[in-house]
C-alpha cells in the first residue's frame, strides 16, 4: 500500500455504496468487479474522501461528528482495502493503474447491481410457487460468471475423487452443481420480507420432515441429541424446519451477511410470537471459548445442537484476507492452524477438522444425521441411525474422537455417492489434500460400483 500522510487528497472512481445484513454496506466501482465491504463509519469517510478532503480532514470530521479524539479514527483498513480492489483513481493528483472499464463492462453491471435487483424486489409481489422460478432464472444468470471459478473447482475436485468419470459425466455434474447453487440462494431470498401467512404456507407445503420418529426416541434418552447436518441443498433451512415442528434446538454455523445476524433473530422472534407451536431457535454464529461451552453444556443438559462439521473453514493463521473480513466483521475464529485428521472418503484420504467428533466426545450426546435433500419439488428434512459414542471403540479422548470423526465421514461418503452435485463441500475439497488409498480396497466400488453410476439427482 501507498504511503498516506493527513494532507493525502483522494481522487475515488464512481461508486456503488449499497447496505446489506446488520449495518454492512457494499462498495464497488461502477462497471468493475471488485467489491469491498465497510460499515457506517466507512461510507461516512468515503462521503468525505469524495468531497475532496484529506486524509486529515476527513479524520477530524468524523472524529467531531461522533465526539472522539481523531487519533481513534483509524482510516488505514479502508484505505488498505480501497486500494486492493482499485477504487482509488488519483492520490495527490498522481494517477494510479486501474483497469479500464468498458462499454460492455459497464452495462453488465448496470445489470447485475441495478436492473437484477429491482426484478428481484419485483417478484416479491408474486406467489411464491411463481417467484421461485422467476428468481432462479435471474439468479443463473447473475451467478453464472462469479461461481464459474467454483463450479470449475468443484468439477476438478470431483474428477480427482472419481477419475474414470469422463468429460461428459463432469460437464453433468458441474451443469448440477451449479443448479443447486442457484436453488440454495433462490430458496432463502424467496422468503425475504415476506409476510409469516405465506412463509409458513409455502413452508407447509414444501418441505418435509422424513423419518422424524429416530430424533424422537433420540430426544427420549435426556442425554442430549447432537444433530450432525451436511451441507446439502438448502441447509440454512434445517433448523427452520425442525422448529415449525416444535423441536426446539440450538444451530451452530454462520448466518447470511445478506440477511444479517440480527434480521434473522428478529424474524424467528415473529414466527414464534405469530406460531406459539413453533419450537425455540439459538443461533451461535461465533466459535470462541464461550459458544464452545455453551454448545457442551446445553447437550449435557439433555439439549438438542445442529451442528456441520463437513465443510472445511479457513483458520485465520492461514489466510490474510480471512483475518481481516473475520475482523471487521467481528467473526471469531482460532489464531492456530486448524487441527486435521486423515479419514477415508471412497478411495481417498482428506485431512478433515475433528470438530464433530470433539463435540460429541466430549458431551458424550446421541449422534444423530440429518441433512436436507431436494427432491424434484419437495425439500425432504431426513435423518440418518443414530449412534452412541461411547461405543464408538477407542480407549482415550482421541482415539474416541477419531472414532466418531471417522464414522461420521464415513455416513457422509454414503449420502454424497446417492446424490454428489447437492453437497456443496466439493469446491473446497482440495483444502482437504486429497489423495489416493494405495493397496485399499475401493469404497467407491463398495458404494457405487463404479463413478459413471454415482446417482444424480
Amino acid at each position: 500500500m501507498m504511503d498516506w500522510s493527513d494532507a493525502s487528497r483522494l481522487k475515488l472512481h464512481p461508486l456503488r455504496i449499497a447496505p446489506f445484513g446488520d449495518g454492512n454496506y457494499s462498495v464497488i466501482r461502477r462497471g468493475g468487479r471488485e467489491e469491498i465491504a465497510t460499515r457506517g463509519l466507512g461510507v461516512e469517510a468515503l462521503h468525505r474522501l469524495g468531497a475532496g478532503d484529506s486524509l486529515g480532514e476527513a479524520r477530524r470530521w468524523l472524529a467531531e461528528r461522533h465526539g472522539t479524539p481523531p487519533e481513534s479514527i483509524r482510516l488505514e483498513p479502508l484505505l488498505r482495502s480501497l486500494s486492493n480492489a482499485g477504487l482509488i483513481a488519483e492520490v495527490d493528483g498522481e494517477k494510479l493503474v486501474s483497469p479500464r472499464i468498458g462499454m460492455r463492462d459497464y452495462l453488465r453491471f448496470q445489470l447485475r447491481f441495478e436492473l437484477m435487483p429491482r426484478l428481484a424486489q419485483s417478484t416479491r409481489r408474486l406467489p411464491i410457487a411463481f417467484a421461485r422460478p422467476a428468481l432462479r432464472k435471474l439468479y443463473r444468470r447473475e451467478l453464472r460468471v462469479p461461481c464459474a471459478r467454483k463450479v470449475s473447482r468443484a468439477g476438478a475436485n470431483f474428477e480427482q475423487v472419481f477419475p474414470r468419470v469422463g468429460a461428459r459425466e463432469r460437464r453433468a455434474f458441474e451443469r448440477q452443481y451449479f443448479d443447486h447453487l442457484v436453488w440454495n440462494v433462490v430458496d432463502l431470498e424467496v422468503l425475504r420480507d415476506r409476510p409469516f401467512e405465506q412463509v409458513e404456507e409455502w413452508l407447509e407445503s414444501f418441505v418435509r420432515l422424513e423419518g422424524v420418529e429416530v430424533l424422537d426416541r433420540a430426544r427420549r434418552q435426556n442425554r442430549g441429541v447432537m444433530l450432525v447436518g451436511f451441507h446439502f441443498s438448502a441447509n440454512r433451512l434445517l433448523p427452520i424446519a425442525l422448529m415449525r415442528q416444535g423441536y426446539s434446538l440450538t444451530s451452530m454455523g454462520a448466518i447470511s451477511l445478506g440477511w444479517g445476524s440480527r434480521k434473522t433473530k428478529e424474524r424467528i422472534a415473529e414466527w414464534r410470537r405469530r406460531r406459539p407451536s413453533y419450537g425455540g431457535l439459538e443461533l451461535v454464529d461465533n466459535l470462541d471459548l464461550g459458544s464452545v461451552n455453551r454448545l457442551v453444556g446445553e447437550l449435557r443438559r439433555g439439549g438438542t445442537v445442529l451442528t456441520m462439521p463437513d465443510v472445511y473453514s479457513l483458520s485465520t493463521f492461514e489466510n490474510a484476507a480471512v483475518t481481516e473480513r473475520s475482523r471487521f466483521f467481528g467473526v471469531v475464529r482460532s489464531r492456530f492452524r486448524p487441527a486435521t485428521l486423515p479419514v477415508p472418503f471412497f478411495d481417498h484420504s482428506i485431512d478433515v477438522n475433528p470438530w464433530g467428533g470433539w463435540l460429541a466426545a466430549t458431551a458424550r450426546p446421541v449422534v444423530l444425521p440429518v441433512l436436507m435433500e431436494r427432491r424434484a419439488r419437495q425439500l425432504v428434512c431426513r435423518f440418518g441411525e443414530p449412534f452412541d459414542p461411547t461405543g464408538s471403540g477407542g480407549g482415550s479422548p482421541k482415539e474416541l474422537v477419531g472414532s466418531v470423526t471417522r464414522q461420521l465421514f464415513e455416513t457422509l461418503e454414503l449420502e454424497v455417492a446417492s446424490h454428489p452435485a447437492q453437497w456443496f463441500g466439493w469446491h473446497n475439497l482440495d483444502k482437504l489434500n486429497p489423495r489416493p488409498n494405495e493397496g485399499k480396497v475401493s469404497r467407491e466400488n463398495q458404494v457405487s460400483s463404479g463413478a459413471s453410476s454415482l446417482s444424480f439427482k
